[in-house]
């Protein structure tokens, strides 16, 4: 696989923003610092191709992101993103209830 898989080491934020900014990706999974999920999707839905997909892991946070009262900076980014996704007009998604949560957001034609 090394002659289609590329593989780069380094802070994700930065590696996102020097990819190339037109739609290239089919598929990406996000698993990773919670609190910065948001900054993550910003950076990743615009790169998505038209059909192309990103699974985002553990949307659900054993249910932290519904309780108000959690202060976490990773529960309320996660919350928060979860209501972005819904109004995001540039993605079809589905949050499955399975484990932590898994939500596979779809980007649109466009």
């Amino acid at each position: 696989m090394g002659d289609r898989v590329e593989i780069r080491l380094g802070p994700a934020l930065d590696t996102l923003r020097a990819l190339p900014a037109e739609p290239t990706i089919d598929l990406a999974y996000l698993d990773a610092d919670k609190a910065s999920y948001p900054a993550y999707y910003a950076e990743l839905v615009p790169r998505l191709r038209p059909g192309g997909v990103l699974a985002i892991d553990n949307v659900l946070m054993s249910g932290r992101i519904l309780d108000p009262a959690d202060d976490d900076a990773g529960a309320r980014a996660v919350a928060g993103l979860n209501d972005s996704i819904l109004a995001d007009d540039r993605v079809d998604s589905v949050l499955l209830g399975m484990a932590d949560g898994l939500t596979l957001v779809r980007r649109r034609d466009v």
